[in-house]
């Protein structure tokens, strides 16, 4: 291994000006097509495109068309039924009809205010406006008033629906921008407001997030690898060419990002900082290694080399572990955590092949410090206390693993499983406030859709009418549903206001005029909106329950609460089932469990595998088992402990905490088997590995550490959650490296075999 080693890093130093010179091309040539890299964080991107439940999904969406409404919700000082209040949603509905992807716009100046014989009238096309008190009136008679204004008469609301169903991937935003410019240019005064709602806002919202955090991510990495390179290495050329090294393996993981088609999501959000945290910790365990092996000999440079080739054979199998750990994530049933796993694969290879190419061509450089104070002294000194201290009381520290085992494992059962959309965006948002304002004034508004489907006939049947109002009945009677929508609200609306026979209160459908029935159907069916509600053929519905911007969990048991409830009463009289968006995320969470424990699995097998290979002896593969599982647990552990969920995005921690932690264990146990070769006993050699290793792995650490600080200053939730657990899993993972680790060593007593 040693020879290869040796050959490949003579290749490149004979090679380096055309090395360096396809590594400028590859740059510029990403940086080229670098605005052509987009931003999805839909649901579609979550499945395989033959998934069933995706498949469901997207017939929902032939059938009846987008249900990504946008819901905007206007303020105003005038009340809904001033004239002029009245005069300009007129105008705002219009303007919304004329944005490229949208198709209807619902809003209460184009609702039905009488009907007539042959049709009805809307506030909008009347020649003359009723007086404000008839307008009230007529408000308070319809069953819809609470999805039309607010609990309050100042606040109305406007139903976008978009025209196609790929709008969530590809029309949404312009559509959402072109609202916001429609309103500020043309509505805006300082009496009013326009506040936005539904799935469609929450995900455009994701998608804005992502794009600046993304931003902000990348700035602060490179400002903490400016900084802790510097204090660490003690060099300029150093702290520069990691910097360098470091966002030329960005820009590739990009440009492999454009060539395989994957956006930017929140999820690999995280790989920037993953990025950097990995090539600084390769050039400290290089700069360190080098400097500890050579000591004075400094224009030496075949012992420079010398020090470089042994140094690349465990990073070497760091970076097969690395890469394999994450790998296994690939074993996930959702799409965008398989995704993560293969680019965060990628992320490992392109910035260690960079460091390596980097660190052989100026290897003359790594010993050269620009100022002489070191800050690694005192660390090396630590560690060696340390480490001496945790061999002598060896059965204190395992007695207190042990018991840190016991209470993570007490943790892990309360973990639960969940995920929850808004966890996605910041807590202070004008999403999140817009969302809260527009359920304060009309109730939960994000709707479970189910689709029914009748035996015979159509809903125009007066026998298939008086079973949706049993179905839609039943629906609202669950504690989730705060309210119900489908055809039959606008029927029934019709039915009480049109000349001719009428219910009287309390009288159920069966009294019904089927010829009235069918009159009204023929008036109304073919309006826009109607359509969106039933096939052409009327013999499927859509039938929406208002229900909260809850988990998936939630939406779960919501949406099977209520398809039992009608699968009892109505048996095989009709087809019920849920469908549209919800039902789909709900999804995820069946997944997630079996997601974790694969991942996890696979990543064990592969790493260990990978670590015996390298190091040679099965004992010291199983000794550094518990050092990198642990820290697993504690994470795992302390989820359960405070309520954080396994959901989408921690579900990679455990894959990812094991590939980046067991990089400093195998540089101590291939440094112990080295010395330990060399004939030193035990003891010996565990004080040597502080030595030797010690400021490099401390270093190495407290870099990863402060790189998933960054996440943790996120102002979006989960990714916050994420860069503390990050944090915690590096520091768990270093105490384990340097007190549990030697304790192990102390009681195995092993000699190399």
């Amino acid at each position: 291994m040693h020879q290869i080693v040796s050959s490949i890093s003579e290749g490149i130093l004979r090679f380096h000006r055309p090395i360096l010179v396809v590594v400028l091309v590859l740059v510029l040539v990403t940086l080229a097509y670098l605005p052509k890299l987009k931003i999805d964080n839909s649901i579609s991107s979550w499945y395989k495109q033959d998934d069933p439940a995706l498949l469901e999904y997207n017939h929902f969406l032939k059938t009846f068309g987008s249900d990504d409404v946008i819901v905007n919700c206007i303020y105003d000082t005038l009340p809904y039924s001033h004239p002029d209040r009245i005069a300009s949603t007129i105008r705002f509905t219009e303007d919304l009809k004329k944005i490229k992807g949208v198709s209807v716009v619902s809003a209460y100046t184009n609702f039905p205010y009488w009907y007539l014989v042959d049709g009805y009238r809307t506030l909008e096309n009347m020649d003359t406006l009723p007086l404000v008190s008839d307008v009230e009136i007529w408000m308070e008679s319809i069953d819809l008033k609470n999805r039309l204004v607010g609990k309050s008469a100042n606040f109305v609301f406007i139903y976008a629906w978009p025209d196609t169903s790929n709008i969530m991937e590809k029309g949404r935003n312009s559509v959402i921008a072109a609202i916001d410019s429609i309103f500020v240019n043309n509505y805006e005064t300082p009496k009013n407001r326009l506040y936005k709602g539904g799935l469609g806002v929450v995900y455009d919202g994701i998608n804005q997030t992502t794009l600046t955090e993304g931003k902000i991510f990348l700035g602060l990495s490179y400002l903490v690898l400016i900084v802790a390179m510097l204090l660490i290495s003690r060099s300029y050329f150093i702290t520069f060419l990691s910097l360098v090294t470091i966002g030329c393996a960005t820009l590739f993981l990009m440009g492999a990002m454009l060539a395989t088609g994957k956006p930017i999501n929140t999820m690999t959000l995280a790989l920037p900082p993953l990025i950097m945290v990995i090539g600084v910790s390769n050039f400290i365990h290089f700069t360190l290694h080098t400097r500890q092996e050579v000591g004075t000999a400094i224009n030496d440079n075949s012992r420079i080399f010398s020090a470089i080739t042994l140094l690349s054979i465990p990073i070497f199998f760091n970076v097969l572990t690395t890469v394999g750990g994450f790998l296994s994530l690939t074993s996930s049933a959702i799409e965008i955590t398989k995704d993560y796993g293969i680019l965060a694969a990628m992320s490992e290879f392109f910035v260690s092949l960079l460091s390596f190419i980097a660190i052989v061509i100026f290897h003359k450089k790594l010993l050269k410090a620009n100022f002489k104070f070191d800050p690694l002294n005192a660390i090396s000194f630590r560690v060696d206390a340390i480490m001496n201290w945790s061999s002598r009381h060896y059965k204190a520290v395992i007695t207190a693993t042990l018991f840190v085992i016991f209470a993570s494992l007490t943790g892990i059962s309360r973990i639960n499983i969940d995920t929850k959309p808004l966890s996605f965006i910041p807590k202070k948002h004008a999403i999140k406030e817009g969302h809260d304002l527009i359920t304060r004034e009309i109730g939960n508004y994000i709707s479970l859709e189910f689709v029914l489907k009748f035996k015979k006939s159509s809903w125009k049947a007066k026998k298939n009418l008086i079973l949706l109002d049993e179905v839609q009945q039943l629906v609202a009677t669950d504690s989730s549903v705060s309210s119900t929508l489908s055809i039959l609200d606008f029927i029934t609306d019709a039915y009480q206001r049109t000349p001719g026979h009428k219910l009287d209160p309390g009288e159920d459908l069966s009294h019904i005029s089927q010829t009235k029935l069918s009159q009204i159907s023929g008036n109304i069916g073919g309006e826009p909106f109607i359509q969106r509600l039933a096939t052409p053929d009327g013999d499927e519905l859509r039938v929406l329950a208002g229900i909260p911007f809850t988990s998936a969990n939630q939406f779960k048991a919501i949406h099977q609460r209520i398809s039992q409830k009608i699968s009892a009463k109505f048996g095989d009289q009709i087809e019920f089932r849920a469908s549209g968006y919800i039902p789909l995320y709900a999804r995820i969470v069946d997944t997630v469990l079996s997601d974790q424990i694969k991942s996890i699995a696979l990543a064990i097998v592969v790493i260990y595998v990978l670590i015996f290979i390298v190091l040679g002896s099965l004992k010291l593969a199983l000794l550094a088992m518990p050092s990198n599982l642990i820290p697993i647990l504690i994470i795992l552990g302390l989820m359960g402990w405070a309520g954080i969920p396994l959901d989408i995005v921690t579900v990679t921690l455990a894959a990812t905490i094991l590939a980046i932690i067991v990089d400093d264990t195998l540089h101590m146990l291939f440094a112990y088997k080295r010395l330990l070769a060399k004939g030193h006993t035990t003891a010996e050699a565990t004080n040597l590995v502080a030595k030797l290793t010690g400021s490099a792995v401390v270093s190495a650490s407290i870099i990863l550490l402060l790189g998933y600080s960054i996440l943790a200053i996120s102002s979006v939730p989960i990714l916050s959650t994420t860069g503390l657990l990050m944090v915690v899993a590096i520091v768990t993972g270093l105490l384990a490296d340097l007190f549990l680790l030697p304790a192990l060593l102390k009681v195995s007593g092993d000699k190399g075999g």
